[in-house]
């Protein structure tokens, strides 16, 4: 057994996973038990009470404990890897980001489980064990024969695409290999090369909050009133301008003028005032507005660049998008379509919508529901300008949540492919001890004669039975 905790930007969440003692090339053959969401926001907002981050997970660390034999809880290693909300703390207040990984170590070391790690993973690493985990499931790199696990012939595996709350991750296998950001894996008994990069300020909550901010930059004045075209007519949001200002993604979009007489350039003292997003329901407008935090011109017009100048080899083969890409996808019912005409009308009829009339007609909550209309404007951007998709490539992106494929039914996301990787490094569990050959000998002769003389002993009992009974039969 093993325990994986994913602690993202906006929650977390636990996943056990259980595997045979008996490995295949050095690596589990690993199925998913059980997967349990986390109350409350993700570590990161612990920030202020670093101490109630470790608290917040107790109540599923201990419903994880019923999930896992008593007598294996001992050997069964846990872990937490922290992603993008967590780099962004770091980056921010590296102070607090140490508090907050101490307070969840010693929730960790509470619990009767194997105590093996809790850090901040990097972005790499969540693209690359993303990747890892749809391509095991899909049964790419192990498929179960009638005697055995065998390495299926001539299989080709799938890219991964990933949209969180503070990051974006891709993940694949280039055409014709890669020039740099390559991750490599040792997965039974096979090396594998992928092609990863991750986007800090590139998930969608941090993006949402970048488009504002970029539209609110011009304004001085103590409490500024934009007109929102990415949420619904008829939605009003306040925000505090420190608030909005105040992130790592936000910090170069500093006003140079500080609302109520804040002098000064970006990274001047903090600001004071409000921000009032007025929603206008334009879905054209809103698309604008989300290109302007993409930094195109970089790329001066080369094939394998993506934005921001990052190198990426242009994209090839299928791709599981996963996380925030199949929720958007999904909410808008959009997630077997192809045409790509209508996907952008219907975020248009949607965006188009006012606020009273999309809430009466959904059931999501609040925080998710007014951001649809932005994250169907960003998603699209992002995949086909961003990662460089076209008409013809985007045929090949499948939205999942969970992949139900030829090796098992799992959760699309790293935490699998975190504990596929961990498998290399935990010990084979000892087999009972074989009997020696010798000994075998032995034994299988000594259970022959016992076999034979019971053999004769009930031959011995037949016959003095027919003999006793003989005189009667001839009477």
């Amino acid at each position: 057994y093993g325990v994986v905790l994913d602690a993202g930007s906006s929650h977390t969440s636990l996943f056990v996973y259980q595997w045979p003692a008996d490995k295949e090339n050095d690596t589990g053959v690993v199925t998913q038990v059980a997967h349990i969401d986390v109350e409350g926001g993700g570590i990161s907002s612990y920030k202020d009470h670093p101490e109630m981050a470790g608290q917040s997970l107790v109540p599923s660390l201990f419903n994880a404990t019923k999930l896992v034999p008593p007598e294996r809880h001992h050997e069964t290693p846990i872990s937490v890897g922290a992603t993008a909300g967590m780099r962004l703390l770091r980056k921010q207040n590296p102070e607090a980001a140490e508090r907050v990984m101490e307070s969840v170590k010693t929730a960790l070391r509470a619990t009767p489980f194997l105590f093996c790690s809790a850090r901040i993973l990097t972005g790499q690493e969540e693209g690359a064990f993303g990747w890892v985990t749809i391509n095991y499931l899909q049964g790419n790199f192990l498929q179960r024969d009638w005697l055995s696990w065998v390495r299926p012939r001539g299989a080709k595996t799938v890219g991964a695409l990933d949209l969180g709350g503070a990051s974006t991750q891709i993940a694949f296998v280039p055409a014709g290999g890669a020039l740099s950001g390559t991750q490599r894996f040792r997965l039974y008994g096979y090396d594998h090369a992928v092609f990863t990069h991750s986007y800090l300020c590139y998930g969608k909550d941090e993006a949402l909050m970048r488009v504002a901010a970029t539209l609110s930059r011009g304004n001085s004045s103590s409490d500024v009133e934009v007109t929102f075209p990415c949420y619904h007519s008829g939605f009003e949001e306040r925000l505090e301008v420190g608030y909005m200002f105040g992130k790592p993604c936000t910090a170069a979009l500093k006003p140079a003028v500080g609302p109520r007489g804040g002098g000064g350039g970006a990274g001047s003292g903090p600001l004071q005032g409000r921000v009032l997003l007025r929603g206008s329901g334009q879905a054209d407008q809103c698309a604008e507005a989300v290109a302007q935090i993409f930094n195109y011109s970089s790329c001066a017009g080369r094939k394998d660049c993506t934005f921001d100048g990052v190198y990426q080899p242009p994209v090839s083969g299928s791709f599981m998008a996963f996380s925030a890409f199949y929720y958007v996808m999904d909410f808008l019912k959009l997630r077997g379509e192809g045409n790509v005409d209508y996907i952008r009308n219907v975020v248009k009829r949607f965006c188009n919508k006012p606020w009273n009339e999309v809430r009466a007609s959904s059931q999501t909550e609040q925080k998710h529901l007014k951001s649809y209309c932005f994250s169907a404007n960003y998603l699209l951007q992002l995949l086909f300008h961003g990662y460089k998709f076209n008409l013809s490539t985007w045929m090949n992106i499948k939205f999942v949540k969970k992949v139900e494929g030829i090796q098992a039914i799992g959760e699309a996301g790293w935490a699998l492919g975190y504990m596929l990787n961990e498998t290399n490094l935990i010990p084979v569990e000892l087999a009972p001890r074989a009997i020696p050959e010798a000994a075998f000998g032995s034994t299988l002769a000594l259970l022959s004669l016992l076999l034979a003389a019971l053999l004769l002993a009930a031959l011995a009992y037949t016959c003095a039975s027919c003999a006793r009974w003989a005189p009667a039969s001839r009477a």
